[in-house]
């Protein structure tokens, strides 16, 4: 839950007070209304979404990368999870370890001969080492050098040693059975995966994978109850869902305060959930863009 304190959550906050007459919040008061009544208004958005019958909201995009381990079937999913939108097993020709590395590159093998035409444009995965599951763009790459400069910064830097995958061609999106269907497939040798299922917050593929370095790619959306609300997620989602935000903290501070207008601004918090739903649903039910988590 977001944290009190929170200066776009307490600017919120302290406007819908003013709405009430209450110039000066204490902190008991602003404490509530960004916990106790953020989650009902983000269980208002969450149940609303599931009687639409829909749950995948674009402001709850997300997608996990993680690298394979040999012999292995199965991938853990974090508590957040709500339900995926496509699985893919990402792979290429060009794997190293790396010389080093810095806040926006990283230096490939001493032997590496992608060119800079093909290395422009495609994806660069740190499969093993300091700063593993890092995933990146890369922009620009030095032949003579080695450095590939990617997109934004590392979360945390590549160094000598760790080692990458320059991302070629991906496998999938794989098919989604179910368990009992898994549990009939009889045992086949390691190789690439064409099918998963879904159990006990695990993604399980119908063959355990042959290689320590292939990387997956979970586009996936969050469950909101799940979801820690502090830091780049709070903001986005106060940034993104503003208007009913507003609207619903307004209307529990009248009604605390016994202020006869809170009937009204109820009608309209009600509507802009509703607007809300209507505006999160992805095009077409697919991603519009996600946010990569390295």
């Amino acid at each position: 839950m977001a944290l009190p304190g929170d200066p776009t959550l307490t600017t919120t906050s302290n406007e819908a007070w003013a709405k009430a007459g209450i110039a000066s919040p204490t902190a008991a008061q602003t404490t509530r209304m960004q916990t106790e009544w953020l989650y009902e208004i983000l269980n208002d958005i969450w149940n609303t979404s599931v009687a639409s019958g829909n749950t995948r909201l674009e402001t709850l995009q997300e997608t996990l990368i993680d690298v394979s381990i040999r012999g292995q079937r199965y991938v853990t999913l974090a508590v957040d999870f709500d339900e995926e939108a496509t699985v893919m097993i990402l792979d290429g020709d060009d794997r190293g370890t790396a010389q080093a590395g810095a806040a926006t590159t990283v230096t490939l093998a001493s032997d590496e001969d992608i060119t800079q035409a093909n290395a422009r444009g495609k994806y660069i995965l740190i499969t093993g080492g300091t700063g593993e599951n890092g995933y990146k763009e890369i922009t620009a790459f030095n032949e003579t050098t080695k450095v590939a400069t990617v997109e934004s910064a590392w979360t945390t830097n590549p160094a000598s040693g760790s080692t990458y995958l320059i991302v070629e061609k991906t496998h999938g999106p794989l098919d989604e059975i179910s368990i009992d269907e898994m549990d009939e497939i009889a045992p086949t040798a390691e190789g690439i995966p064409t099918r998963f299922c879904k159990y006990n917050l695990q993604i399980i593929f119908d063959r355990a994978l042959n290689l320590s370095t292939y990387g997956i790619l979970i586009r996936h959306y969050l469950n909101i109850h799940e979801v820690d609300l502090t830091a780049a997620r709070t903001i986005a989602m106060l940034q993104n869902w503003r208007s009913v935000i507003q609207a619903g903290l307004t209307w529990k501070a009248l009604f605390d305060q016994g202020d006869s207008e809170w009937a009204a601004m109820k009608g309209i918090y009600d509507k802009e959930v509703g607007k809300l739903i209507l505006r999160e649903i992805p095009f077409g039910g697919e991603f519009s863009g996600f946010t990569v988590m390295t």
